[in-house]
């Protein structure tokens, strides 16, 4: 369920926990005249944890595009966005939130894009931009909507609602 809102009270603190564990390996490094290059790796790629998370939600998308480019611009021809859906998450409090959130709705065969961010204008919650393949009448895409918000009510994020519903008319 999230980081259950520890981010946002150990969130401020971070850094100065980051830099504790860079000062006390490279001391304990030089004192100790070795350095062990896994263990390293090990220590600072659970530390940044958080950070790469950020990066890969950040940027994945467009490195997994490159990969499967030729796949996508197949399915662009066949499969046009008729709708987008917005929805307000008050819960959502960190990158652990958004990539549960992300990969929920991605499993609905009728979604083709999820984007989730953090709202920096409150300490808690957030926006999720969802964008619907095929064509449906307007009661079909708020049948649509109620599934999703279910979906995202089984992954732990209770009180959300869709807040903007825009069906675009591509005839």
């Amino acid at each position: 369920i999230g980081c259950l809102g520890l981010n946002t009270a150990l969130g401020p603190v971070r850094p100065y926990f980051l830099s504790l564990l860079c000062y006390l390996t490279a001391s304990s490094a030089i004192a100790n005249n070795q350095i062990s290059i896994s263990t390293l790796l090990l220590k600072f790629g659970i530390a940044f944890l958080p950070e790469m998370l950020y990066f890969w939600n950040i940027h994945g998308n467009k490195l997994l595009s490159r990969y499967n480019k030729k796949q996508r611009l197949d399915e662009k021809s066949t499969a046009t966005i008729s709708a987008s859906m917005e929805f307000d998450i008050p819960t959502m409090g960190c990158v652990a939130c958004i990539n549960k959130i992300d990969s929920s709705l991605r499993n609905n065969k009728l979604v083709e894009k999820v984007s989730s961010s953090l709202d920096p204008n409150r300490p808690k919650g957030g926006t999720t931009k969802v964008s619907v393949k095929n064509s449906m009448s307007e009661e079909e895409f708020e049948t649509l909507s109620r599934s999703l918000l279910e979906i995202m009510e089984s992954a732990g994020f209770k009180g959300s609602s869709l807040s903007k519903l825009e069906i675009n008319n591509n005839e």
